[in-house]
C-alpha cells in the first residue's frame, strides 16, 4: 500500500471570519510524507491542531506546515513546526501566517522513517490575524 492522505475540509463563518478546519487520515505515512491543502486564508492564524498516532513503529510525531513543497526550516516558507513530539499532541498555540498562494504544506513527521504510521490530524485555521 502507498501513502494516503486524506484531506476533508470544513468552513463556517463565525464573527465575520472564515473558520477552516481541516482533518487528515494518514495511512502508510513516513517521517517526510507531506500533504498539500489548497484555499486557504491568505493571511490566518493557526489556533489549534491535534495529532495522534494510531499505528506504526514510531512513538512519536511532531507536526511542521510550510507555504511550499519541500519546505524547510531555514527558509522564510517554514511557518510552523510544533513545540510538542508525542504520541498524541493538542496544541492551542496562535501561529499568524501570509501564504500568497492559498497553499499551504503539512509533514506529521512520525519519529521513525518506516512508511507505516497512521496518524490522525485536526488543523483549526481562522482568516485574518488574531
Amino acid at each position: 500500500m502507498a501513502y494516503t492522505a486524506v484531506t476533508t475540509v470544513t468552513h463556517k463563518v463565525i464573527n465575520g471570519r472564515d473558520h477552516m478546519l481541516i482533518s487528515v487520515t494518514e495511512t502508510e505515512a513516513a517521517s517526510s510524507s507531506e500533504y498539500g491543502v489548497t484555499n486557504v486564508p491568505v493571511v490566518g492564524t493557526i489556533v489549534h491542531y491535534k495529532m495522534t498516532k494510531t499505528a506504526g513503529t514510531g512513538a512519536t510525531v511532531n507536526l511542521k506546515i510550510g507555504r511550499t513543497p519541500g519546505f524547510t526550516g531555514s527558509t522564510q516558507d517554514h511557518v510552523l513546526t510544533s513545540g510538542t513530539t508525542a504520541a498524541h499532541v493538542n496544541d492551542t498555540t496562535s501561529t499568524r501566517y501570509h501564504s500568497p498562494s492559498g497553499l499551504m504544506y503539512f509533514r506529521s513527521t512520525a519519529s521513525n522513517a518506516t512508511p507505516d504510521h497512521t496518524i490522525l490530524t485536526e488543523i483549526l485555521i481562522v482568516e485574518g490575524v488574531l
